[in-house]
């Protein structure tokens, strides 16, 4: 039974490495997916292994996983040896029993030598031999047989004894069986990717030939495949041979044609197993073209291999080269002209038809070279004799004109080239040349010659340079006018005449001279810049006529030439001139025209820039609808008057914008007539200026006298203030000990009010000067306006609707909450005032953004993040002229006694100090809205409680320092401190208190000093008096803050102050803050 069962194992081992072998080809071991699959399936293998074990005993059990995870891991490497063991590993987990521990060693076991054995024996690289194999196998379940030792109470003896024999016997032959079968796997795997290596560089090879290639499959008649440059060429394939006929060959005719002529070629192909040329064949491309491919045919044991020539091109060229050859013949035996040629082995000469008709000779003459010298006239013997020799032996090519007696006698005169012909070594072996008839020429030239005497005699008198020149351009007649050239005459005889063209108008004359001769105009002229003999270069104008003979034949051609130079140079500085007048013109920062009576006849590039019309378009335009209508009657005045100042109007362009326009005109003389040059100015942008420059005058003018007011405000507030503290400290002093029934309590009373009204005004002064001390925080606006309402439902009464309109996640904005109390106490007070009855009020809270373009005409207001508080009222609203001076101080609409006219000028110097802008949209009639934007501050909003300490805390005996210039605030300071519960020590100026804190022999736990002093201020006071006592606090107080302790009124971070004027209440508060609320 235990052979059964390891059969059993074994057999499952095998069909595991067939269906190894089909995710191979599916997923490659290299693959992530290959290596999972390949690990999963060895593992669940040996699961299904092991719900089917041999069993031992109570938890005893055995089964082939050794096989399946040490195969895994030798062939498929680590990473699906895990999957592989892992399955296993908790299936046997799972099973449980005695033999759990040994069998999970025997599957990492087997991991680990299969994992070696891959590091070993290389697999995917060098499949391993049987022997390997086996002994790899028996590694594996030696170590499997040690493990069983580790079977609980002594099993593993038994265990050992039982399986030990079968084991080792069939176990390492299921390894080789199995390893085989993998390994041969993996050889074949090897083997079809060389295969397909193999192929992929044939297919590359076949693509990087030039030739187009197609292969052909004989076995079922399919073309599987067409190298690049076949599509190229063709620009389509076909799958079968049949379909290839059908595109390639659309003529039936022709097609069968094709495929008879194939077959014999095949055959001879086919039974010699060589490249066989097949023919020459037109194919049809995909555009349509016809291409003429010569086919070669080679046979392979199933293949047919087809590569086509395309010899298109040289066809072309055969039958344009058979096309020039017989253009050739007819155009020499038109012009008379034939060719020769001596063989020097023989001397026996070979001429053309046309040479043996000059001859008066037949046709296929062939005479020896002393034959044909004597057909030469006696006087040109010698000299043919001698070019011809130098000719035959020395290589010397030679041109001749001379005479010939024909075989009938009669005289010629031939033009007669040679040149040699040498073979690969170098050695002449051949005469050849060519052979003319220029008897007619020879005619014509005699004719000339003596038409030239004639010609000079009459050439020679003229002012003008003449000369004659054959067909070619040489002269042959030069009159002697040419001598002011600094020429011999006779030395230009013969010469071209491009000679003397000047290099950079050679090509003019040239195509000139050309196109004259092919037109067969009676004349021609042409300029161009000519050499003298002493290098220099004039400027000729030239005319040229045909001479032409009794039949009307050109002859020659004559020219008269006229020294132009001076013309030109007039024309070259007239033409700079204009140019630099066109430059200027263009170059105008206006824009210019000339008219007459309003047609504009020229313009520059300004006026197109500035109207919108293109140049083209302004050319004849009527100037006049370039001007607006309402200053259009003033400008034809101005035409018509020939008014030459500058004035101003109103322009139109095209687009039918109206913009400022100043024009100036002057009259002149334009190509004979009397007609005006005008200039147009665009002077938009002066006028924007002339604008924002009233508009910051009249800025600066406010800002000035803004300063100068506030420096006045300022100044009084601080003299003021100290008077007002004096009387209202001793007033809350005196009404304290007094009592109400007393006669003169009420007066004290209305003493206070007054004073303390008095304050009200003085904080306004310098709210508005923007020197009020303030102490700014993070805050959301909307808590703060929230904490105001029942207040300010209290200040417009109850006739008046009041409407809150928070917006949410409004940002945060740095700034005194006081502050915020004043500006929307004294705006809702306007309001009030503003509403006659019944009306209502809108306060409300948003975000804003503010770009350059919203912030452009608005002067002051610079772009960014803001927080915007709005307050509407539906009151009577205000005029222009209200809103002009809104804010300037002590302005008020109100009757006397009603406003001091600093409310709104306190808004906005309280805005202007927060960095914030404020807008009035307002109509009479239409109610107003005032509108602030407060810069946004980025961080958290700061929540102080409220004051809860009793009305007048009490001091316990600390020492307080107090430094006054002002006696009566001393003197007052001192009573109320005294009253308080504190020591107090009073000194009238820095001087003195330095002295009696030098003298003083105790501690000093607050220093309350004036900000500004005569002899020091107040900071440089503290500074001082900290040397001796470093722990010392301090309270400034003063009528107005200056930069000593605050920046534009700002108190720095960590400064205690408190404002005169002040009562008994606020000083002990400010003392007890100062001193940290200490006992």
């Amino acid at each position: 039974m235990v052979y059964v069962d390891l059969i059993h194992n074994l057999a499952l081992l095998v069909a595991l490495s067939i269906v190894s072998g089909f995710i191979e080809k599916r997923w490659p071991r290299h693959t992530r997916a290959g290596i999972g699959l390949q690990g999963l399936l060895f593992g669940g293998t040996a699961v299904l292994g092991m719900l089917r074990p041999l069993n031992l005993g109570p938890g005893l059990i055995f089964d082939g996983r050794s096989i399946m995870v040490s195969l895994c891991a030798l062939f498929f490497g680590p990473w699906a040896a895990a999957v592989a063991s892992a399955l296993p590993m908790a299936c046997r987990v799972w099973l449980g029993g005695a033999g759990t521990l040994t069998g999970l060693l025997v599957i990492l076991s087997s991991a680990v030598v299969g994992l070696l054995a891959r590091y070993r024996l290389q697999p995917d690289t060098r499949p391993p031999s049987v022997q390997a194999l086996y002994l790899f196998g028996m590694a594996v379940h030696l170590a499997m047989i040690a493990l069983m030792f580790t079977l609980p109470e002594g099993a593993g003896m038994a265990v050992i004894r039982r399986i030990g024999p079968p084991v080792l016997l069939l176990y390492p032959l299921a390894t080789i069986l199995a390893g085989k079968i993998l390994s041969d796997q993996v050889k074949a795997g090897q083997q079809l990717a060389v295969l397909l290596e193999s192929e992929k560089r044939l297919r590359a090879t076949l693509d990087a030939t030039p030739f187009p290639i197609a292969v052909v499959d004989l076995q079922d008649d399919t073309i599987f495949f067409w190298s690049r440059s076949a599509l190229e060429l063709f620009g389509h394939t076909a799958y079968t041979t049949s379909e290839w006929y059908q595109i390639a060959y659309p003529d039936p005719d022709y097609r069968q044609d094709v495929i008879e002529r194939w077959k014999p070629f095949l055959e001879k192909a086919r039974n010699s197993g060589q490249t066989v040329n097949t023919g020459e064949y037109r194919v049809t491309c995909k555009d349509g073209s016809e291409r003429i491919c010569e086919l070669y045919a080679t046979f392979l044991p199933d293949n047919l291999i087809v590569t086509f020539s395309d010899i298109t091109e040289q066809k072309k060229a055969e039958a344009s080269l058979r096309s020039n050859y017989a253009l050739l013949q007819i155009a020499g035996e038109t012009a008379g002209f034939g060719g020769w040629d001596v063989d020097l082995k023989t001397y026996i000469s070979t001429w053309s038809d046309t040479v043996a008709d000059i001859h008066e000779m037949p046709h296929g003459y062939a005479p020896p070279v002393e034959e044909g010298i004597k057909f030469y006239a006696p006087e040109w013997r010698e000299r043919i004799t001698r070019v011809f020799t130098d000719c035959a032996q020395k290589g010397i090519p030679y041109d001749e004109e001379m005479e010939i007696l024909t075989s009938k006698g009669k005289r010629v005169w031939v033009r007669t080239i040679g040149r040699s012909v040498k073979d690969e070594n170098g050695r002449i072996i051949k005469v050849q040349g060519s052979f003319q008839d220029i008897s007619e020429h020879k005619r014509t030239e005699g004719k000339l010659k003596e038409q030239a005497q004639l010609f000079k005699a009459v050439s020679d008198n003229m002012f003008d340079l003449v000369a004659l020149t054959d067909l070619e351009g040489n002269f042959i007649f030069v009159g002697a006018s040419h001598n002011i050239l600094g020429y011999d005459i006779d030395s230009l005889i013969g010469r071209n005449v491009l000679e003397f063209v000047h290099p950079e108008d050679v090509q003019q004359v040239s195509v000139s001279f050309r196109d004259f001769l092919s037109t067969g105009d009676d004349s021609r002229k042409v300029e161009y810049r000519y050499r003298c003999a002493d290098e220099s270069y004039l400027w000729f104008e030239t005319v040229g006529r045909f001479v032409r003979d009794d039949n009307g034949d050109l002859k020659g051609i004559v020219f008269s030439t006229r020294d132009v130079t001076e013309r030109r140079r007039i024309e070259q500085e007239l033409k700079e001139s204009e140019e630099r007048f066109r430059a200027l013109h263009n170059a105008s920062f206006g824009g210019i025209a000339i008219h007459d009576k309003g047609l504009i006849l020229e313009c520059n590039q300004g006026l197109s820039e500035i109207t919108g019309y293109t140049y083209d378009e302004l050319i004849g335009m009527q100037g006049l609808s370039l001007i607006s209508d309402g200053t259009r009657d003033k400008v034809v005045r101005n035409i018509n008057a020939g008014y030459e100042k500058p004035y101003e109007a109103e322009g139109v362009r095209k687009n039918g914008g109206i913009y400022p326009l100043r024009l100036e005109a002057r009259n002149i003389r334009y190509k004979g007539k009397d007609v005006r040059v005008v200039e147009f100015r665009d002077i938009t942008e002066n006028k924007r200026a002339e604008k924002e420059k009233e508009h910051l005058e009249a800025q600066l003018s406010h800002a000035q006298k803004m300063e100068s007011v506030g420096r006045l405000a300022g100044g009084v507030a601080h003299d003021f203030n100290n008077m007002l503290n004096v009387i209202l400290g001793y007033t809350e002093l005196a009404l304290q000990n007094m009592d109400k029934d007393d006669p003169l309590y009420n007066d004290l009373t209305e003493i206070l009010d007054a004073a303390r009204r008095s304050s009200d005004i003085t904080r306004q002064l310098l709210a508005f000067a923007r020197r009020q001390t303030i102490a700014p925080r993070t805050i959301d606006l909307n808590e703060t306006v929230e904490g105001m309402l029942k207040m300010l439902r209290r200040l417009i009464g109850e006739d008046i609707d009041l409407a809150w309109e928070p917006s949410s996640g409004l940002w945060l904005v740095n700034m005194d909450p006081a502050q915020v109390d004043q500006v929307l106490a004294n705006l809702l007070v306007n309001a009030r005032d503003a509403i006659d009855g019944v009306g209502r009020v809108t306060i409300e809270t948003d975000n804003a953004v503010l770009d350059e373009a919203y912030c452009a005409d608005r002067p002051g207001f610079v772009p960014g993040e803001f927080v915007l508080l709005a307050v509407s009222d539906s009151g009577c609203g205000m005029d222009k002229n209200t809103m002009d001076n809104l804010f300037e101080p002590f302005f008020t609409t109100k009757t006397v006694g009603k406003g001091t006219g600093l409310g709104l000028a306190t808004v906005y110097g309280i805005v202007r100090q927060n960095e914030g802008f404020i807008t009035v949209h307002s109509e009479p009639g239409q109610g107003t809205t005032f509108k602030i934007y407060l810069p946004r501050h980025v961080g958290d909003a700061v929540f102080e409680p409220l004051f809860t300490e009793p009305e007048t805390p009490l001091g316990t005996g600390q020492t307080v320092l107090v430094v006054e210039d002002e006696e009566a605030i001393l003197r007052l300071a001192d009573k109320m401190l005294t009253g308080m519960g504190y020591t107090v020590l009073t000194a009238p100026g820095p001087a003195a208190a330095l002295e009696l804190a030098k003298q003083h022999t105790g501690p000093i736990d607050l220093l309350i000093t004036d900000v500004v002093m005569p002899e020091m201020n107040g900071r440089d006071l503290a500074k001082k008096l900290r040397e001796g006592y470093p722990d010392l606090r301090v309270l400034f107080m003063s009528g107005y803050t200056a930069n000593v302790i605050a920046h534009r009124g700002i108190l720095d971070r960590g400064v205690q102050f408190i404002q005169k004027p002040f009562n008994k209440s606020d000083l002990a508060r400010k003392v007890r803050e100062a001193l940290g609320n200490d006992e």
